[in-house]
């Protein structure tokens, strides 16, 4: 038998038995080894992976691969306060007819104080948000979705209701040196800072592919949203209802004196800033000579502020009195009713938005729009902005003096509870 010289040049290289052995290897290990079949719904790597990135290499590519990043910060900060301050006070002498040297005297008090302070602070940030795909031919989509979301309430809201109901009786008839006195007084100061700020940042949110073409299309959306609110609501009624009835025949030295003070003191402080900013958002397409069905970018930055401060002041005094009607000799009735109310409301809205670089990045020789589309980028920046202040007041004060007589006077009915406040009279 004879033998062949041995062609050295048809041995395998070292270099092909290591690929031939590597190829084995991942035939045993399955698609888990390193390469996986393409399926729709894919997502990225984890949330413990800073960077979102998302890599994935295949041959042909027929599903979607899609990733859906999220970031999101809100603080809420509320006060509300409501006060109910109701002191009725009945006051009949012991002596009605015939007396000398009366003197009869009724104080109330009623004294509220509110501060509220509320701030809220909300900061998100997304950084580099990345899907990165390679494959032969792209039929489905690469696509990537990414918003950051702030929103900061700071609200304040207070109720403040202040109620007096005083009825004297003094000596009715032949009376002599007597007085009688009344007087209510009514404080209020309320004090309200509401401070919010929101900050929004995306940065460096990236879509890329890498391959041949195909009818596919790689989009981006990303969407940075903030939103603001600082508020102050504050309502303030105060109200005295005042009856006397003092000598009404026959009466010598005989003084009636009415005194209400309704004060009202009101602080309003709003301040809200925000701000977004969206920067170098990118498409990159790496292709040689092929076609893609499109490559479409969508961005936008939308911040919104809104700065309120809203007061609202009623103030209102009613006093009656009855004096000598027969027979009268140096006699006086005097009312004094006083109503005093001061508001300063300073509201500060700040919005700033601010989108840098957007672009769709093209590597190589790409024909886009070969399957019927185009390359389209839609870039939109939106700020919105409201300082208001309101404020009502009412004030009113009714008095009567000897109009009617003692027995045409009508008495209102004093409410049981403090539920019941609206029954001395209208608002």
């Amino acid at each position: 038998m004879t033998s062949c010289p041995q062609d050295r040049s048809l041995r395998p290289s070292p270099l092909v038995w290591a690929v031939g052995a590597l190829a084995a290897l991942l035939l045993v290990l399955g698609p888990g080894a390193g390469f996986a079949q393409a399926t729709d719904g894919w997502s990225p790597v984890g949330p413990d992976d800073p960077a979102y990135e998302y890599w994935q290499e295949f041959e042909d590519q027929l599903g979607d691969f899609s990733q859906f990043n999220d970031e999101e910060a809100d603080a809420d900060s509320n006060n509300a306060n409501r006060t109910v301050q109701l002191t009725a006070t009945f006051q009949v002498a012991d002596c009605l007819m015939n007396c000398t040297n009366q003197t009869l005297d009724q104080t109330s008090t009623n004294t509220n104080a509110t501060g509220q302070d509320a701030t809220a602070t909300a900061t998100a940030t997304q950084v580099g948000a990345r899907n990165y795909v390679m494959t032969r031919t792209l039929v489905g989509g690469v696509v990537q979705s990414n918003t950051v979301d702030s929103v900061a309430a700071a609200t304040n809201g207070n109720e403040t209701i202040q109620r007096t109901f005083q009825i004297q009786v003094g000596c009715l008839a032949f009376c002599t040196v007597g007085v009688l006195g009344q007087s209510s007084t009514n404080t209020n100061a309320t004090t309200q800072a509401a401070v919010a700020d929101a900050d929004a940042t995306q940065v460096d949110p990236r879509n890329e592919f890498v391959g041949e073409g195909g009818s596919g299309t790689v989009s981006q959306t990303n969407a940075v949203t903030v939103d603001v609110v600082a508020a102050n609501t504050n309502t303030t009624k105060q109200r005295t209802f005042q009856i006397q009835i003092g000598c009404r025949k026959s009466c010598f030295d005989i003084q009636m004196i009415q005194t209400a003070v309704n004060q009202a003191l009101t602080s309003q402080t709003a301040e809200a800033d925000g701000s977004g900013v969206q920067v170098d958002a990118l498409n990159v397409i790496d292709i040689d000579g092929g076609a893609l069905g499109g490559v479409e970018q969508a961005n936008t930055v939308t911040v919104t502020v809104t700065a309120t401060n809203d007061n609202t002041t009623k103030q209102r005094n009613r006093q009656w009195q009855f004096g000598c009607k027969e027979d009268c000799h140096f006699t006086s009735a005097v009312q004094t009713a006083t109503n005093t109310n001061g508001t300063t409301q300073t509201s500060d809205a700040d919005a700033e938005a601010t989108q840098v670089n957007p672009r769709n990045e093209f590597d190589g020789e790409v024909i886009v729009g070969g399957y019927g589309s185009q390359a389209t980028q839609v870039n939109s920046v939106v700020t919105t902005t409201k300082a208001e202040n309101t404020n009502t007041t009412v004030q009113e004060n009714d008095s009567l003096q000897d109009a009617i007589t003692t027995d045409e006077v009508e008495v209102p009915e004093v409410p049981a509870s403090v539920e019941e406040e609206g029954t001395m009279g209208e608002e």
